[in-house]
């Protein structure tokens, strides 16, 4: 009779005898009780694996109890990491593990087991700046400027190319004229420095230059690079190649130092 009795209970518990382990449990307001897995609690809610039925989903406003007997990790809107077994009872989460046991109201809890954010593979940026200026009086101006700036940036990869142009007018003569185009790339063997080269191009009929080319190599460092700041400094060589209309054309080697700070204002 003895021995009838503890095979029922244990059909019952639905745990096997031989396994130690204790299955989870949720228990809902209107008296359901769910035993199985708690995969995740996330966005206000659970998801449970109940065997023979699967995945089941239950919004978090339907739970007033909650047992997790593996060790999980729970997310607090502090942005604490508390890791342990844990229950939900009477509005408030106790978390135990090795350290001690914490408590948390319940309405501080943002998830359990959340999904890893992955950091972007690429991003991307493009700045268009248009100045544009007249005056009339004794004498008449006009004058424009555009500047056209895009990165393009994966995993350890990064592509810079800048386009800028410039006009001015005189009492309708036209005094000043140029254009430049530049290509960058960036290769970043590590998060905080990389290595670039670069290629650019310059074109300033009022300053007698048909065409300034400039090819160059180098390294920088990154100090920052958030979503509002980002600030390098980097050194290289460069081979100046210029051709002018009427003066002697020139080539030398020059060492290149620059940096490079920006800060975009968000609302």
């Amino acid at each position: 009779m003895y021995s009838t009795l503890l095979i029922v209970l244990c059909l019952q518990s639905g745990v096997p005898l031989d396994d130690p382990a204790m299955p989870d449990r949720l228990e809902m307001n209107d008296g359901t009780v769910l035993i199985g897995q708690i995969l995740q609690f996330e966005d206000d809610r659970y998801i449970i694996e109940v065997d023979g039925i699967g995945k089941v989903e239950v919004a978090g406003g339907n739970v007033i109890s909650v047992t997790i007997s593996s060790t999980e990790t729970l997310v607090t809107d502090a942005g604490e990491n508390l890791s342990g077994s844990m229950q939900l009872s009477e509005e408030t989460w106790v978390v135990k593990n090795p350290l001690g046991e914490r408590s948390i109201p319940r309405d501080r809890v943002l998830s359990i087991n959340p999904t890893p954010v992955l950091p972007p593979t690429s991003t991307q940026k493009a700045t268009i700046t248009l100045n544009a200026a007249q005056t009339t009086g004794n004498t008449r101006t006009a004058s424009a400027v555009m500047n056209l700036d895009y990165t393009f940036r994966y995993l350890t990869h990064r592509f810079v190319s800048k386009l800028d142009w410039t006009y001015g007018e005189d009492d309708d003569e036209i005094t000043k004229r140029s254009t430049g185009a530049e290509v960058k790339y960036d290769f970043f063997p590590q998060d905080d420095w990389y290595l670039y080269t670069s290629f650019s191009a310059r074109n300033d009929a009022f300053a007698d230059l048909a065409l300034r080319t400039t090819a160059g190599i180098g390294a920088g460092i990154q100090i920052l690079d958030t979503d509002s700041i980002e600030w390098s400094e980097e050194s290289g060589i460069s081979a100046l190649n210029e051709d002018f209309e009427v003066a002697e054309d020139a080539t030398t080697s020059t060492l290149r130092i620059a940096g490079r700070a920006e800060w975009t204002l968000k609302k």
